[in-house]
Order: C-alpha cells, then structure tokens, then sequence
C-alpha cells in the first residue's frame, strides 16, 4: 500500500507520521482515602476538569487525575525520547507549583506518575486504497481533548464490519465496499480530530480566543456541534447507499 499510495499521492509521506502537540499529560492515579479534607471539600476535583482532569474510578476509591502541560511553540515538532513513560513525580509537582493549593495537594499524592507525550496525525486525504482500508488511529488519531478517540474507532469498526458483512460484498465488490466506507467515515473523523485539537487550543489560551472568557464560552458551546450530525445507523446506511450505487 504504501508504495502505490506514495505514487498516486507524492505528498502522502507528511501524513504519515504522528507529530507532537507540545503537550505532555502526567497519568496518575490517587487513592481518594488519602486526600485531605479540604480538597475533599471541593466536588469538582471528583468531575471533569480543564487543564487538570481528574474525575473518580473503581467505585469511587481511586482519583484518576490527569495534569497537561502544553508548549505551544513545540507544536509538530519531533518529540525527542519515548512518548509514554514513568518520571519523578516532583516533575510533574513543579509544573504546577503556580496551581491552586487543592491541585498541588493532589498531584503532591502520585506516586508513579507516567508522562505522555501527545500526538495526533494530520487529517488524512484518503482511508482507502485498493483492498486496504485503515481504521481507528491508524485513519485519525487524535488529541484526548474532547475524550472521542475510541468512539470515533467504534463507529469506524462498526460501518466497515457491516459493510463487509453485507450480502452484496464479495471479492470482486470489496473495492466498493471499502470506498463506501471511506466516503462516509473521512470527513466525519476527520473533523473530529480538527474539534479535538482545536479544544486543545483553547483549553490552553492559544486559540484566535486567546483570554477572552466570553469568547471562550461562546466557541465551548458549540465545540461538540458534531454531535448532532449524523449517528451510526445514519452513516450506515449513507454508506450502503453510496455502495449500491456504485455497483450498479
């Protein structure tokens, strides 16, 4: 595949590789009987946050934090060393040291903390070539910003199996089958992706928003837009009527 894709595309190789974000996610987890008090007194820490998620997991007893820390002007650049491993936790500490007193009491519990390093790929031109299709983040992996990275390969998985799945879909017609696939799954990961970079952007102060709450809140709210696009069912049968249409 990828040399005749190189053929047909000469500029596919920059979509090859993932690029780095500039951010960097410290993954922890933290027993909730060893909070202190005052931070217990908070219920936030115990839902959603931005730019430190931390939300509750096993029932309750564990913390699952998430801290990011972002270098705008490390953005798709060459992440230098591995994308996932442990570090000291006091690194992850004195990233935060400027953080209010509940986030730095928080973070001041991980005991073995990993450090990511956040990748995404550029939107891909195509998903499909020949007999060969790519799903899940192999087609669009995407920043952890608007949580939809594992959705988007479900409905990935769950349009391509049907559609291979379907009576009409034999050796002869797969090449059909897949650019059906292709056509319908494309454009809606792909703007997930954008979304979810873009969420990024302006979680950290970087968007056109910059520090303008109102601005901010205004483009939040329509964030997940894409949402109320078409579900999996529609997008199924988009993409078996895209099929039958070319098998005519």
């Amino acid at each position: 595949m990828e040399k005749k894709v190189a053929e047909g595309l000469p500029e596919f190789s920059k979509y090859a590789e993932p690029v780095w974000t500039g951010t960097i996610a410290y993954r922890v987890l933290v027993p909730v009987d060893r909070l202190p008090s005052f931070v217990l007194e908070k219920p936030a820490l115990k839902k959603p946050l931005l730019h430190v998620v931390t939300y509750c997991i096993a029932q309750g007893t564990m913390l699952n934090v998430v801290a990011l820390v972002s270098q705008p002007e490390l953005s798709d650049t060459v992440y230098d060393g591995p994308w996932a491993t442990e570090c000291n936790p006091a690194e992850m500490v004195d990233s935060f040291l400027d953080w209010e007193p509940r986030v730095r009491e928080v973070l001041k519990l991980a005991e073995k903390p990993i450090k990511w390093a956040i990748h995404d790929l550029r939107p891909l031109p195509i998903y499909v070539s020949d007999n060969v299709a790519l799903v899940g983040d192999s087609a669009h992996a995407m920043t952890p910003h608007q949580g939809s990275g594992a959705g988007q390969a479900i409905e990935d998985a769950y349009i391509l199996g049907s559609l291979l799945g379907h009576p009409s879909t034999t050796l002869d017609t797969l090449p059909h089958a897949l650019k059906a696939y292709e056509h319908v799954r494309l454009p809606l990961a792909n703007n997930v992706l954008t979304c979810s970079r873009d969420a990024g952007l302006i979680y950290d102060f970087r968007s056109e928003c910059g520090d303008d709450y109102e601005a901010i809140g205004a483009t939040l709210s329509h964030a997940w837009d894409w949402m109320g696009e078409d579900g999996v069912e529609e997008q199924l049968q988009k993409a078996l009527s895209n099929m039958m249409e070319a098998l005519k």
